[in-house]
């Protein structure tokens, strides 16, 4: 059975915020990619978001761990 995150948190004895920050910077990938392909993702990245009703929806709402 997959160890959960707030297992493998707990045996960090880190807060929150902190497992996520560092499992994120220790997620790190490199890509290679031709100079073509890095253009046509740069042009993605810097187009305006996309509204996403159900995404705004979620972050509206209180964290679930600071109504505790």
């Amino acid at each position: 059975m997959p160890t959960t995150a707030p297992r493998r948190r707990s045996a960090t004895r880190k807060s929150l915020t902190d497992f996520i920050l560092d499992s994120a910077l220790l997620d790190q990938r490199l890509f290679l990619v031709s100079e073509e392909k890095y253009d046509e993702i740069l042009a993605q990245l810097n187009q305006p978001p996309i509204d996403n009703p159900g995404l705004r929806n979620l972050f509206s709402r209180p964290d679930h761990w600071d109504s505790a």
